[in-house]
């Protein structure tokens, strides 16, 4: 184009600058980027007794620190003075998280009437007065571990070649496709002998299943993990939590978290499509398919956070000292470790006892902030992991001047091979640390690095 006049070359100009202007404020926007900081959870199971957890809270409180504790809304427990005790902790910031309303994903008893749940899609049946029964999807046979002919009588199968014989009890599902049933192996009483099984139905209800006499019937074994529910049946157990919350006036829940024990097993694609978008939850906690809980972690599916399983470190069983170990080896590496326990499963569960698990849990919330150890919840951790933007120019290779634990090996280094640490004579930004070698070989060794970044 061509233009006869210096007023249209000026005001040409004048554009072009302007939308320079404009493309360059938008490219020297600072974004914000959080540190690949990791950090501790803190997480306790089930309906413990009310002074267990009044008395766990203190300790907390005490140091304005937080811990989230999976419950189960819809038992016998949950009394007028659990909830009391609930809504205490609510207030202190301590995260409460749904653990499904019977610690179960095939079954509940419902005390908010059967209404809700009339011809609803994840829904078998209802049965009796209160109890709901979730549907199951048919197992894909590709799934099955094992399979083979067997004989049925009533609630007893019965084979002629042994095709029990060390058979993992979390195989525990059969299905027979000329039944079209699926049915369950009790841990306890279901396993008799390498040549016979006694079965329980899906909803392992205590009336005995009588399936009938059958010769020769064609079975396949699946493990737990390979049986699913369907998302509405998902669904209907949330729902259920969330209308108890609501009925209690308790805060919701935002992380969902499995059960555990010999049963249905969600994967965390399966929590992320029930629970993500229609009710809102944030992240969940499963067994199957764990993500990792690190920055920039694979996650193809952006399902990370609805996988983040616990039992990292053992706050329960383990000793202090060990425990001090496993994190700071693991947050060298940038990673968020979730703790495990179930604090009143009998005093031989506990090392040390009530008392020494409250001492070792003081010990570890001294340590993590005098270390400057980020203590956070369930929902602020899946935040920080899955939504936030990672420094992508910080260093993350573990410095040799950090070692939190103390145990004279730099944290992140499994080992140092071939070399020793040189605290005299290194880089002045790590206070003058190296490490010396003496002869030819690998220097040292850190595995399962978090936070890097793809791309050059």
């Amino acid at each position: 184009m061509l233009f006869k006049n210096n007023i249209s070359l000026s005001i040409l100009s004048k554009i072009i600058f302007l939308l320079f202007a404009f493309n360059f404020s938008i490219l020297s926007q600072p974004t914000n980027y959080v540190k690949k900081q990791g950090g501790i959870c803190f997480r306790t199971d089930d309906d413990q007794p009310i002074a267990r957890y009044t008395e766990y809270a203190s300790l907390f409180n005490n140091y304005n620190q937080k811990f989230t504790f999976a419950i189960n809304l819809g038992t016998d427990v949950i009394t007028p003075e659990y909830i009391t005790m609930l809504k205490n902790l609510q207030s202190h910031g301590h995260e409460m998280m749904d653990h499904t309303p019977w610690h179960n994903t095939f079954w509940f008893s419902t005390k908010l009437g059967t209404e809700y749940f009339q011809n609803h899609p994840g829904v078998h049946r209802i049965f009796g007065n209160n109890d709901i029964e979730l549907k199951y999807d048919i197992p894909n046979i590709a799934d099955a571990k094992r399979s083979g002919i067997v004989n049925i009588n009533g609630n007893i199968v019965t084979s002629n070649d042994h095709i029990f014989a060390n058979v993992p009890e979390s195989n525990c599902y059969l299905y027979f496709p000329l039944l079209d049933t699926l049915v369950f192996i009790d841990a306890k009483t279901g396993w008799i002998s390498d040549d016979m099984v006694e079965i329980k139905d899906y909803w392992q209800s205590p009336v005995n299943i009588n399936l009938g006499q059958h010769q020769n019937v064609l079975f396949y074994n699946f493990h737990m993990y390979d049986v699913h529910i369907p998302k509405d049946a998902i669904k209907a157990l949330a729902e259920e939590s969330l209308r108890i919350a609501n009925f209690y006036g308790l805060e919701r829940p935002y992380a969902w978290i499995q059960p555990g024990g010999y049963q249905v097993q969600c994967h965390r694609n399966e929590i992320m499509q029930a629970l993500g978008s229609d009710l809102g939850y944030k992240c969940a906690g499963i067994f199957p398919d764990p993500g990792l809980k690190v920055f920039n972690g694979y996650n193809t599916y952006n399902d990370n956070q609805f996988g983040m399983n616990f039992g990292d470190f053992r706050d329960d069983i383990w000793t202090l000292e060990h425990c001090k170990e496993y994190i700071a080896d693991r947050i060298a590496k940038h990673h968020v470790v979730i703790g495990e326990n179930h604090f009143t499963w009998g005093y031989e569960g506990l090392l040390g006892g009530w008392e020494g698990f409250l001492a070792r849990t003081e010990g570890l919330l001294q340590w993590s902030i005098e270390k400057n150890i980020p203590i956070k919840n369930y929902t602020e951790w899946a935040d920080i992991l899955y939504n936030q933007i990672p420094d992508p120019y910080e260093n993350i290779f573990p410095p040799l001047n950090v070692d939190l634990d103390e145990n004279n090996i730099p944290d992140g280094y499994n080992s140092l091979i071939n070399s020793v640490l040189d605290k005299n004579d290194g880089a002045p930004v790590l206070n003058n640390y190296s490490l010396s070698i003496n002869k030819q070989g690998t220097i040292c060794k850190i595995e399962n690095l978090g936070g890097i970044e793809k791309g050059k």
